[in-house]
């Protein structure tokens, strides 16, 4: 159910910050995690928990 289009504004502003090549992994890491989310949720699979590679704020 989620659009799979990205107005031009939304990319041009991506470009500014990235390279074509980390446009390309950026994108492929974010449908890789769509992804498992909506293969989890198709089978039901409750979350075992979190990671994030983020540092906590203090």
């Amino acid at each position: 159910m989620t659009p799979h289009n990205v107005p031009d504004e939304l990319f041009e502003r991506v470009r500014a910050h990235y390279t074509d090549e980390q446009i390309v992994e950026l994108t492929y890491i974010i449908a890789a995690e769509n992804l498992g989310s909506r293969f989890n949720f198709s089978l039901r699979v409750e979350p075992q928990g979190s990671f994030c590679f983020l540092p906590q704020p203090a």
